[in-house]
Formats: C-alpha cells, structure tokens, sequence
C-alpha cells in the first residue's frame, strides 16, 4: 500500500455563458464526466464519457494534469492513458458553444498489483478496447408505407459482459445506394428538449452490462397516425441517436427489409475508415473502409426477409451473424429487451 493516495471524487461544473459574465445556467448541472468512479492502473488506459444535455454542435476539448488523453468519436468520448506514477489525474471537459462550460472529473492512478487500504473500494478500471456489445435486433421493416418507415426503424444494441461499455463515436454503416456512415451519439446531445416516457436514458452513451440500448432515427418523436410506433421501451433503456443524418442506414430508403434487404455493420474507425468491426447483421465480408463492405451471397434469405411490422432479433448474444442465429420477431419488433442473461 506504500505509494497510494486516497483521496475524494471532486465534480467542478461551472459555467460562462457567452453573452457575458454571470450565473452557470441550471441545465449546466445536469453535465458530468463518467465514469463515477475514474480509478485507472498506473500506464492503463481508461475510457471517459460526457453525460448530460449539450446543446447545438459544442465543440470539446479534453485535457489532464498527467499522462495522455486523447478524444474519440466526435469528442463526446475520450480515453485517459494514465502515467506510470501513482496518485491523482484531473481531467477536464472545455464544451464551447452557446456557452462554455468546463467539467472535471478526478482519477485515482493505482498500483496493477496492490489493493488499496480497506476503507476504499478496490479499483477497477474499465478498459475501452474491450467491446462486448452486438447488434441484438434490427426493426428493419416497420409498418406502412416509406414515408412512416422512416420514423420507426431501430436498431438495438445489447452489452453481455460484465462491465459497462461506452458506444458513443462508433459507427454505423448500411450499404444503401444512398448510404453514408451514422455516427452514434447521446439522444439529448441532438433532441435535448424531446418530451420522452420516465425512466429512459437520454443522456449517456454507456451501455450497462447486460443491458440494452436501442439507436432511433431522430425524426421518431415526429411520426404521424396511422403508422406511428411509440414503442413501449422498458424502463432503464439507454436511447441513442446519430448525429448528422435525419434517416438510419440509407439517406433515401433507410433500413430496407422487404425486396431489398440491406445488412448493418457497427464498427470503430471513421466516417472513411473502419479500424475494428464490432458487430454486424446480415453476415458482411470485412472491409478496411466502410464502403467496402459487401454481401457474400445478395440472393439468399439474409439479411431475413421480412413481414411488414417486423424486426430481426438474434437468438444466441455470443453466436455468429449467420441466417441460423437470427429470427423475425411480429408486430413491431421487441425494442429493448430480448431472452437475453440479465444483471
């Protein structure tokens, strides 16, 4: 135990709005840095989150009073590369737009192999290359006819391991003749103000273990009678967004499940470039750029050929993205839950 600083989590949110000098804005409290509990090894890495209502297109900024951080995805993420010394790193969020507003969060650096006295928790660090989420189901043919389609398609995603894992900055990718890359985002960080049932999680991109989080098109809150789905989401389900496109998938015809089914892929990398796939649907070959990618037998049934109304759920969490580990699921799909190991 020589060597460890204890020491408390301190949380700093202030807030300059850019009009001028005065009061931080009550939403500003609602930002944090995750995880709770930043505790990393000495020269580990550890993956860092913002969580909260961030309006417009803010632009971040991420520094630390030691060892490296740099920022990921669309800079809603980043990940914190600790130094080889033990103690304390605080690491700070400079959001800048409408307002500036800086958030900090505090990180214990501790030794690999010591435990820490027993008034602390033990440590555990989160490390970010460990991806255990999959594309769990895909509404890939709501109901009605393209113009209500749009608004009801889904994709939802399920964490099997056993710690959380953050999918804010991954991509998603559907082959569409319009297709470009959709980069997940936190719902509030699009649609803070969107009126949504109690008890779902707008405002994070952390998927718990064993839990789900479903990626809607932000025009969902929009849909219109007779095809409009509100979907019955349990509660504790993460809700996501992506941040450019109004539409998943295709620009033009989104997530197509009847007479041209399009397959899906989640992936690290760029809107040019994939450096790790971490999912898929529909059973794409590899590909280094997302544009690549492409079905091995386009005339087979999978992707599944759907009924209207219907989602593609699959059935084994840890089997392969083959036409056997997939099933359809009627009567619009089962967002957010499946006969999957809960916590």
């Amino acid at each position: 135990m020589k060597g460890i600083i204890r020491f408390s989590i301190l949380i700093g949110l202030t807030a300059l709005l850019s009009t001028g000098c005065g009061p931080a804005s009550s939403s500003s409290a609602t930002v944090k840095i995750l995880p709770e509990q930043c505790n990393v090894p000495a020269n580990g890495t550890i993956g860092l989150t913002l969580a909260g209502s961030l309006h417009g297109n803010p632009t971040i900024q991420w520094e630390a009073t030691g060892g490296l951080i740099r920022s990921t995805g669309s800079g809603f993420t980043a990940e914190l590369s600790a130094p080889p010394t033990l103690g304390e790193v605080v690491v700070t969020a400079r959001i800048s737009g409408s307002a500036t507003l800086t958030v900090n969060r505090s990180c214990v650096v501790f030794a690999p192999d010591t435990s820490t006295p027993e008034s602390s928790p033990t440590p555990t660090a989160t490390p970010i290359l460990e991806q255990t989420v999959i594309i769990s189901e895909v509404m890939a043919n709501p109901c009605g006819s393209d113009d209500f389609k749009k608004w009801n398609e889904y994709v939802e995603l399920y964490n099997y391991g056993d710690h959380p894992v953050d999918v804010g900055g991954l991509w998603l990718y559907d082959p569409g003749e319009t297709g470009t890359p959709d980069q997940i985002i936190a719902w509030d960080n699009r649609l803070p103000t969107t009126l949504l049932p109690q008890g779902l999680i707008t405002d994070s991109t952390v998927i718990p273990p064993r839990g789900f989080a479903v990626i809607l098109s932000p025009l969902y809150p929009q849909g219109s009678d007779p095809y409009r789905m509100p979907y019955r989401f349990p509660a504790g389900t993460l809700l996501l967004t992506i941040e450019g496109s109004e539409r998943l998938g295709d620009d033009l015809l989104s997530i197509v499940g009847e007479g041209r089914p399009d397959f899906l892929v989640l992936y690290e990398g760029g809107f040019n470039s994939v450096s790790k796939v971490i999912s898929s649907y529909g059973g794409p070959t590899p590909a280094r750029y997302p544009y690549e990618f492409s079905d091995p037998t386009p005339y087979d049934n999978f992707p599944l050929l759907l009924h209207d109304c219907s989602s593609a759920e699959r059935i084994d969490p840890l089997g392969p993205d083959v036409a056997e580990n997939w099933y359809e699921v009627r009567n619009g799909g089962s967002p957010g839950t499946a006969p999957y190991p809960l916590p």
